[in-house]
């Protein structure tokens, strides 16, 4: 998941495919509510690497510090789960692990 991510954001043109945000974005917090969580926690990097926790935290601070975007990004998701390829399982999983891992307040009321 977290190559389909790079690929929708930065190698699109070399497999001729068009800039795709929304995939960016849930093929990457897809990949993040599937890690183990000795990788969440910088014990491992993804490839021996790949920081994904900081990747993800410099793009929800920059984007949404109040959370607001990445809960519409959720609801547009549960909207298209079809168009995505999605279960209510996978959008559930991706909310209760962020909201945990990142937004500390917010899991506390779900």
């Amino acid at each position: 998941m977290y190559r389909m991510h790079r690929i929708f954001l930065v190698d699109y043109k070399d497999f001729d495919l068009e800039r795709n945000t929304d995939l960016d974005k849930l093929y990457l917090y897809k990949c993040f509510a599937y890690l183990p969580y000795y990788i969440m926690k910088g014990t491992y990097y993804l490839l021996n690497k790949i920081d994904i926790t900081y990747e993800i935290a410099v793009c929800l601070d920059a984007e949404d510090p109040e959370t607001e975007l990445f809960n519409k990004f959720l609801d547009f998701l549960e909207k298209n789960m079809e168009v995505f390829c999605l279960t209510l399982n996978d959008i559930l999983l991706m909310n209760y692990v962020f909201n945990a891992f990142f937004f500390e307040e917010n899991a506390k009321k779900i």
